[in-house]
């Protein structure tokens, strides 16, 4: 397995009810592969959370299809001053189907609050043996908190694979 999972956070992001708040995101990349004979590999996935027990989840992407030999996703932070944007992509070949979710992933729950875990998976489709390629997905999370200047986060990031038989 290889992941990344990478965080940015903006202090004094938006404007809402009289309050400055800050925003956090999580973008994480990468996938699993098998011996390339036994062609295993049935799912894979990259699961992303914070700890606590409120609902911070703004938003949330994942990839869902391969195009070129990437599959990517895009997402911004909703700033008063403009727009930041932040991307993934990660290289992987055709076959299965790359999806998301948010809340329990095929790891388990993450953090202490399932309204806030986003995961990124690939998923192997039936019928055959599994994959031997390297495959993956790419997804990110925006959490917002009602404090203008928080610097401290607590999170959670976990990866899983799952053969075939």
């Amino acid at each position: 397995m290889h992941y990344i999972d990478q965080y940015y956070s903006i202090a004094n992001a938006r404007y809402v009810s009289s309050n400055y708040t800050t925003q956090l995101e999580q973008c994480a990349a990468g996938g699993s592969r098998n011996k390339k004979s036994l062609k295993r590999l049935a799912k894979t996935d990259g699961e992303m959370s914070i700890g606590g027990a409120e609902n911070h989840l703004l938003a949330y992407k994942w990839g869902t299809g391969v195009y070129d030999g990437t599959v990517s996703s895009n997402l911004g932070f909703e700033l008063g001053a403009g727009a930041a944007k932040v991307s993934a992509s990660l290289a992987v070949t055709n076959g299965g189907h790359e999806t998301g979710s948010v809340g329990s992933g095929l790891c388990g729950a993450i953090g202490s609050n399932n309204g806030n875990q986003v995961n990124a998976a690939w998923n192997y489709h039936y019928p055959g043996f599994g994959t031997g390629d390297f495959k993956g997905n790419v997804g990110q999370a925006l959490y917002e908190y009602t404090t203008a200047n928080k610097t401290s986060f607590d999170i959670k990031f976990v990866s899983c694979a799952t053969p075939r038989y």
